[in-house]
C-alpha cells in the first residue's frame, strides 16, 4: 500500500531500487520528499505525483510535515 506512507528519498538510486523491488506498484497516490531537485525528478518519473524538495535535515522534514498537517488537518497520524 504505497499511498499509506510518506517516502523520503536522499538519492536517485533509492528511487530506482524501490522501483525494482516493487515494479508493479502504483505510486501515483503516494507522497514523496526528495533532498534534491534531480532526486525529485527521479521520483516523478517513477510515478510519484506529489513530490516536494526539502533540505536534507530532520528540521526541514519536520517543518514540511507540520505545514502539510496545517494545510490538511483531517489527515491522521497514520497518513504522515
Amino acid at each position: 500500500a504505497p499511498a499509506e506512507h510518506l517516502w523520503l528519498f536522499s538519492s536517485s538510486e533509492a528511487v530506482a531500487n524501490l522501483r525494482s523491488l516493487r515494479p508493479q506498484a502504483d505510486w501515483s497516490a503516494s507522497q514523496a520528499l526528495a533532498s534534491h531537485p534531480r532526486i525529485a525528478e527521479a521520483a516523478r518519473s517513477a510515478g510519484f505525483a506529489s513530490v516536494a524538495v526539502v533540505p536534507p535535515t530532520p528540521q526541514a522534514v519536520l517543518q514540511w510535515l507540520l505545514q502539510a498537517r496545517a494545510y490538511n488537518p483531517d489527515r491522521s497520524d497514520r497518513d504522515a
